[in-house]
């Protein structure tokens, strides 16, 4: 391996570790910075997403919240095969974020 050649007393994480508590850990951190940078928005908050085709043919759309100074991804949701017209995806987007919480 080459983590070994390079730096051989590093013992990198196994993937189950990353997937488990390194990834949950990390997941909170973010969800707090992410509520500290909202709450000081001032009211002042876009989403933005962006839709498109990976080569396979699956509808991606990424959505991002944008404030004056930040900008924080918040979701990409998959939507299966094919082409839609910018309707469907707007109807997608609606679907995808429901549930999400203004004060």
């Amino acid at each position: 391996m080459i983590l070994k050649r390079l730096r051989p007393a590093y013992n990198p994480p196994s993937r189950y570790r990353i997937a488990g508590p390194l990834l949950t850990e990390t997941y909170k951190e973010t969800k707090e910075k992410m509520e500290k940078v909202l709450g000081k928005a001032s009211g002042q908050v876009t989403l933005v997403s962006d839709g498109w085709l990976i080569p396979r043919g699956e509808a991606i759309i990424n959505y991002v919240t944008v404030t004056r100074r930040w900008a924080i991804f918040l979701k990409i949701s998959s939507h299966g095969q094919g082409s839609p017209h910018r309707r469907v995806y707007c109807r997608w987007a609606c679907r995808d974020c429901r549930g999400v919480k203004s004060r």
